[in-house]
Formats: C-alpha cells, sequence, structure tokens
C-alpha cells in the first residue's frame, strides 16, 4: 500500500545525510507509521536501530544493501565501545541482539514490500553471524553487581533525608514534589514513568492504594495497575495533595511538570539521584528491585514469587494468578500488610521522625 511521505520525515532524513531514492523513502515512512502503534518508546528504539544501520551503510536504495555490507556493520556493532562517565565499555550484548532483531524484521517487511521474485533479502541468518556472548562473571563479581542494583536501608534514608531538605529548602512546586514521589517509588515499587503519570483522582489515600499506567507508555503491560501503601506515609501525602491543590487546582496529575498542564518528567527524579549518588551509581529502578528483595528474602515472612509479581505490576507468570484467581483491592492491601519487609519499619519509623 502507497502512502505519501511526510514533509518532516523527509527533511529529517537529508539532515542526517540519509539520501535515500523515493521509493526507499516511501516505505521506510510507511514502516515507521505501522511501528508507531507500537508506543514511543519502542518506536524510538526502532528507529535508533534503524537510523544506526543508516548512518554505517552510505547507498541511496534499500535495494542495493547486500549481505556483506550488513555483515559489515553487524562486526562493527559487535566490536563498538560506548563511552560512560568515567571510561568505554563494549556495547551491551542484550542491545546487539535488539538491534539485530529491529533489522530483520524491517528487512522483512522490505521484502514483502518489494514482491519481487529476483529481489534477494541480504539479511544474513544467525547462523552465519553471532555477537561475542556476555562475559562469564566470577561469584565476586556477581555479588558486587548485586549489590550494586539495590539500595541497602541507610542508602534509603540518606536519599529521603536529601529529599526532604530539597523540599524544604526549593521555592518551586517542582522541587518540593520530589520527597512524595521518592516515598511512592520506595514503598509501591513503581517504575518512575508509573509513578510520573498517576492522576490525583486515582490516589485513594483513606484506604491507601493508588492506580496508575493509564498514560501510553507508562507501563509494559496493557493493564491498569493498582499499588497499596502503607499507614505510616498517609499524612505526608495529604499535605502534599492540600499543597498541590493550592497552587495547580486545575492540574489533573499528582505529580505535574513545571507549568501543571502535564504529567511529570522521568527524568527529575534520575536527575536528583544522579546528584546525590555516592559510591555507586543511584537509579530508580533500585528502589523496586530492592523492594522485591527485602520481601522475598524476609526472614520472618517470605514473599511468594506470584504475589511479589502481582504488588509490583511484573508480568504474572502463574496460569492460576493469572486466569482464575479472582485478586480483589482487598486481597491485595492484605498481601502488602502481611509481607511488609520488616526492615522497611525502620524506613517509616525514619519519616516520622523526619517530618
Amino acid at each position: 500500500m502507497k502512502t505519501c511521505i511526510k514533509e518532516e520525515i523527509i527533511t529529517d532524513m537529508y539532515q542526517q545525510n540519509f539520501a535515500f531514492c523515493i521509493d526507499s523513502m516511501e516505505f521506510i515512512e510507511q514502516y515507521l507509521q505501522e511501528k508507531r502503534k507500537t508506543g514511543q518508546y519502542n518506536m524510538k528504539t526502532i528507529r535508533t536501530g534503524l537510523f544506526d544501520l543508516f548512518y554505517f551503510v552510505k547507498t541511496t536504495a534499500l535495494r542495493d544493501f547486500t549481505k556483506k555490507m550488513l555483515f559489515e556493520y553487524f562486526q562493527n556493532l559487535n566490536t563498538r565501545m560506548i563511552k560512560t562517565r568515567n571510561s568505554s565499555k563494549q556495547l551491551a550484548y542484550a542491545t546487539k541482539l535488539t538491534y539485530y532483531r529491529i533489522l530483520h524484521a524491517f528487512f522483512r517487511s522490505y521484502e514483502e514490500f518489494v514482491d519481487d521474485e529476483q529481489y534477494k533479502n541480504p539479511f544474513p541468518s544467525k547462523s552465519r553471524f553471532k555477537f561475542t556472548p556476555p562475559k562469564i562473571l566470577s561469584y565476586e563479581e556477581i555479588e558486587k553487581k548485586r549489590e550494586n542494583s539495590t539500595f541497602t536501608i541507610e542508602e534509603i534514608k540518606y536519599v529521603l533525608q536529601k529529599a526532604y531538605n530539597v523540599s524544604l529548602s526549593g521555592s518551586r512546586m517542582i522541587q518540593r514534589l520530589i520527597f512524595p514521589e521518592l516515598i511512592l517509588l520506595i514503598f509501591c515499587g513503581m517504575r518512575n514513568s508509573e509513578v510520573c503519570t498517576i492522576k490525583k483522582a486515582n490516589l485513594n489515600i483513606e484506604k491507601r492504594f493508588l492506580s496508575t499506567g493509564t498514560e501510553e507508555n507508562a507501563k509494559k503491560s496493557k493493564k491498569l495497575l493498582v499499588f497499596p501503601f502503607p499507614e505510616g506515609i498517609q499524612d505526608i501525602l495529604r499535605e502534599y495533595v492540600l499543597e498541590l491543590e493550592n497552587l495547580y487546582p486545575d492540574t489533573e496529575w499528582l505529580f505535574p511538570n513545571a507549568i501543571g498542564d502535564k504529567h511529570g518528567n522521568v527524568r527529575r527524579i534520575s536527575n536528583f539521584l544522579a546528584s546525590i549518588s555516592q559510591k555507586k551509581r543511584f537509579k530508580t529502578h533500585m528502589f523496586r528491585k530492592t523492594l522485591s528483595t527485602f520481601r522475598m528474602n524476609d526472614p520472618n515472612h517470605r514473599c511468594p514469587d506470584t504475589i511479589e509479581e502481582t504488588l509490583t505490576g511484573h508480568a504474572i507468570t502463574s496460569v492460576l494468578r493469572k486466569n482464575y484467581d479472582q485478586y480483589s483491592l482487598e486481597m491485595r492491601r492484605r498481601d502488602y500488610d502481611d509481607y511488609f519487609p520488616t526492615e522497611y519499619k525502620q524506613i517509616l519509623e525514619f519519616l516520622a521522625e523526619l517530618v
């Protein structure tokens, strides 16, 4: 099916020195338009993978791509080094596989688009090209990596203290909302994008739960996500909501942007954590992983895997839980309280003294 090529994509392609013929441009536009339906973040990954190849292979038509060109590209990808803050490291194995799958799907679609028996798909088979597998870590390296991917209780207290100081010293609402945002990240196990897209109407302080995930790209699953939270943070949330209503009475978002008309930027908390990181780099996903780790390793009451998946909004792997178990809000809140990590009570005590 033929489509009109949008002017912005032509301009974008030419600005990046991709001088494709009109037929190739038409297919690329059609392909990207179709992939937009899969979500903004997925679309961004696909676009990055395609443009990375186009940067490497200089040609004017998709028909001119050869197996040799693609083979050389994957060789380059396999040995590519990327710069980090203090050093350089090889491109992640998972990233290489992602690019490989993106290009495999792209050229397979182009083959169907061309519909010509004389056209030969240039994409090399997996048997002809294999990326160097990731290094097998020693036990000591595994332990170090594990420690760097979660917080200790003292580190969580440190983060909360820093956020509270910012909320007191900051004159703008954008600074004061960092503290309640972090509290929900710590106690609910949400993704950063899920916290940023909570609506005021979806927070129930009295019943101790909130729902999120209704915005595009805010989550990985396609279902509404529900998260309970402990009694110890209710007063903090009440005070925050009152202040929010005074400053932004018309906003629908619990954590809006600086103007109040849109939901918050996911980089806000990431940038804050980067600014206070100590020996290890603090990341938003570490809160989610830390809560699960403490719940599933609690010496007093270990949380079963299926319940942990549900409480943190992960994809459910249990057939019974996925298809048969009617998991109500009351049951979810009951499990949240029953499996609340023993050591997390220290954080609630710290908050009570802090505020």
